[in-house]
């Protein structure tokens, strides 16, 4: 309370002092532009500010009313902003549902600079956009570009490497998929690799035994133990090597076991 009336007390003040400089002396307020010239009082130009800004206060309820913008321009300005950031997401979301990887890449740096996106997150959306690219790459070269444009962070991910590998294999390019399971089996050997080697007819088996065996020795999964078993058959004579596969197949029932079954016998025809 005690403040209120020293506010009070300091505006009377301050009020009475203005009125007494004012009658001493009213000034004035020249307001020049090119020929026109207008010269008035302060007291007058106080009163028009006033009227000017009661004005503007109307203008703007009438506009706000208008258009909807709100009893405040920031709450107006937040609602375009979550329109925007809501349009985007159904943009974003149609993309993913009609396979436009392209178009979804190009709204996923406005997605990025979403405040409400954990980094995390951002890092998940980058994988799998790119992850969408490699499966949906039409012919070698861009398949080529794309990985060669992928971060190292990317290049070093075990499942993106598996489905690089995977889609050389499909293009062709048996030698270099090899090189990149080879590479893939120093630091881990996800299922999908397993896959991929099931289908490979190995230039250099006896490399990618050695490196899964010493994977296997870290390694508890059975994916890596897996993999060692069929590069290790074609290691073998064929007859050694489809009753090496029949064998791991009959204790373990594995699909990729299966294909590289399969594909040896091919072979051996």
């Amino acid at each position: 309370m005690s403040r209120q009336v020293w506010l009070v007390l300091v505006g009377l003040g301050m009020g009475v002092g203005l009125v007494s400089l004012l009658s001493l002396d009213p000034g004035y307020v020249l307001v020049q532009f090119g020929p026109y010239r207008l010269e008035t009082t302060l007291v007058a130009t106080g009163i028009l500010l006033l009227l000017l800004g009661a004005i503007m206060r109307v203008i703007y309820r009438l506009l706000a009313a208008v258009f909807g913008f709100g009893p405040g321009l920031s709450r107006w300005l937040e609602k375009r902003k979550e329109d925007r950031e809501s349009a985007l997401l159904r943009e974003t979301l149609t993309d993913v549902f009609h396979d436009r990887d392209s178009a979804l890449k190009q709204r996923l740096t406005t997605l990025e600079k979403m405040p409400w996106l954990s980094d995390a997150t951002k890092i998940t959306a980058r994988q799998w956009v790119f992850r969408r690219q490699l499966e949906t790459a039409s012919r070698r070269d861009e398949l080529t570009r794309l990985w060669r444009k992928a971060n190292k962070t990317q290049q070093q991910d075990a499942d993106l490497t598996s489905i690089y590998a995977s889609q050389l294999s499909r293009f062709g390019a048996g030698k270099e998929a090899e090189g990149e399971l080879l590479r893939l089996s120093q630091t881990a050997w996800p299922p999908l690799a397993t896959n991929v080697l099931a289908t490979l007819t190995l230039r250099d088996a006896p490399a990618l035994v050695a490196s899964l065996t010493r994977l296997s020795e870290s390694d508890a999964s059975s994916d890596a133990a897996t993999g060692l078993i069929i590069a290790k058959a074609q290691t073998l004579p064929k007859d050694e090597g489809v009753t090496l596969l029949q064998a791991h197949y009959a204790a373990h029932p594995l699909s990729a076991i299966k294909t590289a079954l399969g594909a040896l016998l091919i072979e051996a025809d």
